[in-house]
């Protein structure tokens, strides 16, 4: 069987994906906000400057970073979501919530038709906060179970399951090459990719889980 759905797309995908998204090169950058400070991967400052200059490279995004105290909650955390056309999360597992007024404002943003991108362990993060789990449909670790939602995966024949049996949220095995299947070749974000290719070694998740509401598969892990 297929590795359960999907972990957050790595830095390359996810640069195709908000090329992709934003259509045709126009003369003012689209805004992006990368957001961190808090991870279990003690690099993620090295990957938050590397996605800004990825992002910058393309010529396609203005990027602005701010960062959450290091350490417990951070009241004065306040980003200006609603001055942005995307918000790349790189705010790990088991950081420390948002302030309410945070939360409310992430949530306004993204209702008034803001992007989200969630890296790696910002899919983990916030596992008490019902509205980012809508908003990232699936994610691991932090006490997530069947009461958080379905696993969602593809079987060898290629039948889409929602899995609601009992079971934690969240794994991965050892560092690995894996294939990536496209499985809406139709959608504007994998129009032209090929149907499937060969990802570099990386840490693969599993075993995710969450609401998955008004969810499409674009791709999964494979065979």
């Amino acid at each position: 069987m297929f590795a359960h759905l999907l972990r957050t797309l790595t830095t390359a995908l996810l640069i195709t994906v908000l090329t992709t998204a934003s259509g045709t090169v126009t003369a003012a950058p689209l805004r992006a906000l990368i957001v961190d400070g808090q991870n279990n991967h003690k690099n993620w400052p090295e990957t938050t400057q590397m996605m800004k200059r990825y992002l910058e490279d393309s010529k396609l995004f203005s990027v602005d970073v701010v960062t959450h105290a290091p350490k417990g909650e951070d009241p004065t955390f306040k980003p200006a979501f609603a001055e942005y056309d995307v918000v790349v999360s790189n705010f790990g597992h088991g950081a420390a919530a948002w302030p309410a007024d945070t939360q409310a404002a992430l949530e306004a943003f993204m209702n008034a038709g803001g992007g989200l991108v969630v890296v790696h362990a910002a899919d983990n993060s916030f596992p008490d906060w019902p509205a980012y789990n809508e908003m990232i449909g699936l994610g691991g670790w932090g006490g997530r179970s069947e009461k958080s939602g379905p696993y969602v995966y593809y079987t060898d024949e290629g039948k889409l399951v929602r899995d609601t049996a009992v079971g934690k949220g969240g794994a991965h095995g050892p560092q690995a090459p894996f294939a990536i299947i496209v499985r809406d070749s139709s959608h504007p974000i994998t129009t032209g990719m090929p149907s499937s290719w060969m990802h570099a070694k990386d840490e693969l998740y599993d075993s995710l889980r969450g609401p998955a509401e008004n969810l499409t598969v674009l791709a999964t892990p494979g065979l």
